[in-house]
């Protein structure tokens, strides 16, 4: 079974963090998306 993520994070270090982590934590997850700022995810969600 395969899980999309998008995540949201306002630190680029922790971002970038976070995105590695859950790429390498199983294969079954591919981040699709991230945003440092709400507002873009929510548009970005709403498309």
């Amino acid at each position: 079974m395969n899980y999309t993520v998008i995540v949201a994070e306002d630190e680029e270090l922790l971002l970038n963090n976070l995105v590695h982590k859950i790429e390498k934590a199983d294969p079954d997850f591919q981040v699709i998306g991230t945003a440092r700022q709400v507002h873009r995810l929510s548009r970005w969600w709403n498309r």
